[in-house]
């Protein structure tokens, strides 16, 4: 109930129905990724970060319980009951880290064979000159062209030209004055 006062002194109570959200409207939970082993089921409480500060009596299960039975990232549901009977459903990620056995792969090796050859092993002759000694080439290879340095050369002279050019109008400039 409320009093209204009107400017000309007179009151009136009037009822007014007051809204208040749901906690699941109310509440926003924080949900965070869990990393778990295979075989290992997490509870679903874990996935909420801030849980201590949702309304006492908050309940979090799942909604279709997840696979952990091999490695991968799984999408879980949650379900969070509030206590005034209000619900929601949020998604998380569960990591589940660990060797399957479609993943473990060992060689098939029978124990105590001795491994057998026909061939004798050979001994070479070795020397101590490098492999390709023969075809060591008498001078450097060219890997210039002739065109790219004229053209170097040319820039170095128009380079020269300007400097000694501005410095002879800097030198007539402070003679005239």
């Amino acid at each position: 109930t409320v009093v209204v006062t009107y400017p000309d002194g007179t009151t009136e109570e009037v009822t007014v129905p007051v809204k208040v959200g749901t906690d699941a409207q109310i509440n926003e939970p924080v949900v965070v990724p869990i990393t778990s082993e295979i075989g290992k089921l997490p509870t679903p409480e874990e996935f909420i970060s801030n849980l201590n500060e949702l309304p006492t009596g908050t309940v979090v299960t799942w909604n279709g319980e997840p696979n952990v039975s091999k490695a991968g990232n799984v999408k879980v549901s949650l379900l969070v009951t509030y206590p005034d009977g209000s619900s929601e459903v949020l998604e998380a990620e569960l990591i589940i880290v660990g060797e399957t056995k479609e993943m473990v792969q060992r060689p098939q090796t029978k124990p105590n064979v001795a491994a057998t050859t026909d061939e004798q092993v050979k001994p070479m002759s070795t020397t101590n000159e490098p492999a390709n000694a023969e075809n060591k080439p008498d001078e450097l290879p060219q890997t210039g062209d002739i065109d790219g340095q004229k053209a170097s050369a040319l820039g170095m002279l128009s380079m020269l030209a300007g400097l000694f050019g501005i410095g002879v109008a800097k030198r007539k400039k402070r003679d005239e004055e």
